[in-house]
């Protein structure tokens, strides 16, 4: 019964996080300046801003929850990678909601 914990590859790190949230920060800003003096609006980054926003915030006080996400990733417990990909699932809501709410 000595079973040691598998490993997990990649290695969690905190730049994922952090790129997410510069990401999000800068897409926001785009969007924004877009809406602002364009008088449009970019549908994709609806979607966006959101997930990575929450994969950011969530990743700095856990950063194995966007580490997880990574292609190849092994060794992560299931509850990480399902707050993964729930934000995800949010940031759908959010964006459809922004678009069929806010947008049309």
């Amino acid at each position: 019964m000595d079973e040691s914990p598998e490993s997990m590859e990649p290695p969690p790190t905190y730049a994922i996080p952090i790129v997410c949230l510069i990401v999000a920060c800068g897409l926001g800003a785009l969007e924004f300046y877009m809406i602002a003096f364009e008088s449009r609006v970019e549908v994709k980054s609806l979607f966006l801003i959101p997930g990575a926003l929450l994969l950011g915030v969530i990743g700095l006080f856990d950063p194995r929850v966007p580490s997880s996400l990574q292609p190849g990733a092994r060794g992560y417990p299931l509850k990480v990678r399902v707050i993964a990909n729930t934000c995800w699932a949010i940031s759908l809501l959010v964006g459809a909601a922004f678009y069929f709410g806010v947008v049309r």
